[in-house]
């Protein structure tokens, strides 16, 4: 790579030299040195873009060889499109100075990126420098109306003829050194921190031929009149940049992947890298030997070369990379499990076994011990049951009326067993399972003879132990009253802390409020809700069915 484009440099300038110096051509060799000097620049920006890993610094040095590229167009507009004598012509030479100012600046903002992470930023101070560049730039474009930087006197037929250098342009030569040195200095800070300050020097020394170039510049042309008629300012800037980039590139101030001997040489692991026809690049000292026939298999599909060897292959960028990893020590260690482990197996069994009728016996234990706690909770209404059914008599009155009195403790056993059997597996509940306990135990007491209506607005969820208050007072007030009473009210409600229920039994009232906060749907409390101007709707009304609560 470097070899072809120092050759393609030197092809360029020649081609030019030429062409300035040989009159009667049939063809201009200019229009050929510029297009190699193109093709020059085109082929470094993808090389730049492929091998530079950082991407801020990737960002910055391609916008360098954009402008460059730039620049080279606006040169070859000037020298062999637009005839000099051409009105635009003097617009087009003050454009080259916008990548001539525009380019030092960039690289030096590359150059403070260089040792940064991609999450990092530098100082916004730098770019400041940015409004000076700019300031320039202006200035120049601008140059035909104050004249600060250039002066043509009034009778010259051409522009450049006779013209003389004013304030703004020796300002922005110094500006443009000045970048150039903060470059300079800043990868001089970087590269001691690698310990490569001695190729550092090497850019010190093209630095300072690039000022002794300007100065031949501004001093003249006065010896070697023919470094001018080889390159021009936008093809020596352009041989700057490239050696600057390579050089940084192959001493490690530019990370990129272009340079793998080093890593190749420190790796223990088994890596060949093979280019497009084959033939080993680089190989790592512990590569385990493989042959053109494993490559060519390996290239489909990972293969074994043995039983302890696998050979992986993966494309890269001009050829292939194969790596081999060794299974020895994994197999030995199988080998060693495999035996273990038909010996866990049956123990592994025994256990299992043992576990499960652990398992089996714990579930039953506690299955038991629920059905104990039910029995020992629901005992009064299961004596209540008992009595009556063992005073109870077909042939009696009210026959009837003990079994819907029965019924009454049956529902309430039934009931409240449920409420019990789902705070198990979850202790907050949906205030429905009160709602309809309530319900259907006023459909049996209706059974009884009396005349029942029943309300209820509660909703959202409250913890199980709560419901269950609230049911075991209904049942208690109930059960107070059973044989006496002829009617039977109840509404039921809610609000953010707290149920209501209100028992009406004849002419006798019955308020019970049980501080009872509601839950959201992930088990949380619910936000208390602000009090509002508005009143609040009336609770819903729920009848039983016919001939059930009313």
């Amino acid at each position: 790579m470097l070899a072809s484009v120092v050759i393609l440099f030197l092809l360029s300038g020649i081609c030019h030299l030429v062409d300035v110096n040989v009159e009667g051509l049939p063809f201009r060799l200019s229009a050929i040195s510029y297009l190699g000097h193109l093709t020059l620049c085109t082929l470094y920006l993808v090389y730049t873009r492929r091998n530079i890993i950082q991407p801020d610094v990737k960002y910055y040095i391609t916008s360098t060889v954009a402008y460059l590229y730039g620049w080279i167009i606006i040169a070859l507009m000037e020298e062999v499109i637009f005839p000099v004598e051409h009105s635009g012509n003097r617009v087009l030479w003050y454009m080259q100075y916008i990548p001539m100012l525009m380019i030092p600046n960039l690289l030096l903002l590359a150059g403070l990126h260089l040792d940064t992470h991609e999450s990092q930023r530098i100082n916004g101070a730098w770019w400041l420098t940015f409004v000076v560049t700019f300031f320039f730039i202006i200035g120049i474009m601008t140059n035909d109306i104050h004249g600060t930087a250039f002066i043509f006197p009034s009778e010259i037929e051409y522009f450049y003829e006779g013209h003389r250098f004013n304030t703004l342009f020796y300002l922005a030569v110094v500006w443009v050194f000045a970048m150039y040195s903060g470059c300079a200095v800043v990868l001089w800070q970087k590269a001691k921190k690698l310990g490569k300050t001695s190729y550092i020097l090497i850019l010190l020394i093209a630095l300072g031929i690039g000022v002794m170039y300007v100065g031949w510049l501004l001093g003249g042309r006065r010896f070697m009149p023919w470094l001018n008629d080889m390159y021009s300012v936008p093809q020596m800037v352009e041989a700057f940049i490239l050696f600057t980039t390579e050089l940084c590139m192959r001493v490690g101030l530019i990370s990129s992947n272009s340079n793998f001997r080093e890593l190749f040489e420190a790796s223990r692991l088994s890596v060949s890298l093979v280019d497009g026809e084959g033939d080993v690049i680089y190989q790592t000292a512990g590569q385990v030997p493989i042959d053109s026939n494993h490559m060519r298999q390996a290239l489909d599909g990972d293969i074994y070369i043995d039983e302890n060897h696998r050979l992986h292959a993966q494309e890269v960028s001009g050829g292939h990379v194969f790596w081999v990893n060794d299974l020895s020590s994994v197999n030995s260690v199988a080998q060693q499990l495999r035996s273990v482990q038909r010996k866990l197996e049956e123990e592994n069994n025994l256990i299992a076994a043992e576990n499960d009728m652990i398992a089996r016996r714990a579930k039953a234990d506690e299955q038991n011990k629920l059905y104990t706690m039910l029995a020992q909770q629901m005992q009064p209404q299961l004596d209540k049951i008992g009595d009556i059914v063992q005073h109870v008599n077909p042939d009696d009155a009210d026959f009837g009326e003990k079994l819907a009195l029965a019924s009454v403790y049956k529902v309430y056993i039934k009931r409240a067993c449920n409420i019990m059997l789902l705070r198990q597996n979850d202790s907050i509940l949906n205030g429905f399972e009160l709602e309809n306990s309530i319900r259907e135990s006023m459909e049996y007491i209706h059974l009884n003879g009396v005349e029942c209506r029943y309300t209820s607005s509660i909703s959202g969820s409250y913890a199980a132990d709560d419901l269950l208050r609230t049911y075991n007072y209904f049942q208690e007030t109930v059960e107070s009253n059973i044989t006496k009473m002829k009617k039977l009210v109840v509404d039921l409600s809610a609000n953010a802390d707290r149920i209501n229920l209100r028992m009406a039994i004849d002419d006798s009232v019955y308020d019970k409020e049980i501080i009872a906060p509601v839950y959201g749907e992930q088990g949380m409390l619910a936000p208390t809700p602000q009090p509002q101007s508005m009143q609040p709707s009336a609770p819903q009304t729920q009848s039983a069915p016919q001939g059930g609560a009313s």
